[in-house]
């Protein structure tokens, strides 16, 4: 559909309409939602093509003022001035970076492996960060490997936890982590569950943007990652 013409659209719609009948309003909304979300994934290559471009310069400008750091030692004024402006520069660097993670995951390398085993260590993980939480771990039996990318899986899985856990905002209270399976969809899924206050009914539809965040001292991209990593699986994030 990137490019398709709307007559030929008009088309399809009507083949659908036709094929599925009184589940076609349904197969449409579905569709519709797709092609929202391949509009999106376009938008995001455009923001990191061009995105990756200006890291390299700000890269660059780091590089710069490192260099000219260098040169003015024994002149404490100009040493100040330029290890502020080094440091404002690097943490800028390293939002902007955070932020191409949003818009376009590491290369997914996909082998098969074992879900409990993902599970197994992102809760292990978790044990020393829980502070006053109680850990809980739920996993169906008989969950089939997967393809998938490990690392990704445990980065966003641990992003997920630790939103949980800010979110008990270091009070007692329960995290599980799960794990199952839908044989008859042909689905494996992994859940996050806290008994914190929930989200706000007016954030739900902005929790998912790359920097949008309720949280002092959030940088924002936590979900996006993580639901950036889960469509690069062929799967959703909700």
């Amino acid at each position: 559909f990137p490019h398709v013409e709307p007559d030929a659209l008009a088309q399809e719609y009507t083949h659908i309409a036709e094929d599925f009948g009184p589940r076609s309003t349904q197969v449409l909304a579905r569709l519709s939602l797709e092609l929202m979300e391949l509009s999106r994934e376009q938008t995001y290559q455009g923001l990191y093509s061009k995105g990756h471009q200006l890291k390299n310069l700000m890269g660059l400008m780091g590089s710069r003022l490192r260099g000219l750091a260098r040169q003015v030692k024994g002149n404490p004024a100009w040493e100040t001035e330029l290890a502020e402006l080094a440091a404002e520069q690097e943490h800028l660097y390293g939002d902007w970076v955070k932020y191409l993670g949003a818009m376009k995951p590491e290369q997914v390398r996909l082998v098969l492996l074992d879900p409990t085993v993902v599970v197994d260590r992102v809760f292990s993980a978790l044990r020393i960060q829980a502070g006053a939480a109680r850990l809980h771990l739920r996993i169906q039996d008989e969950v089939p490997p997967v393809e998938a990318d490990e690392r990704l899986l445990r980065e966003a899985l641990l992003n997920l936890c630790l939103n949980g856990l800010e979110a008990l905002g270091g009070r007692t209270g329960n995290l599980t982590l799960g794990l199952g399976c839908d044989l008859d969809q042909g689905v494996v899924f992994f859940e996050v569950e806290d008994n914190g206050p929930g989200i706000a009914p007016e954030h739900l539809d902005h929790i998912f943007d790359p920097g949008f965040s309720t949280k002092e001292n959030g940088n924002g991209y936590g979900l996006s990652i993580a639901r950036r990593v889960a469509h690069a699986h062929h799967g959703e994030l909700r």
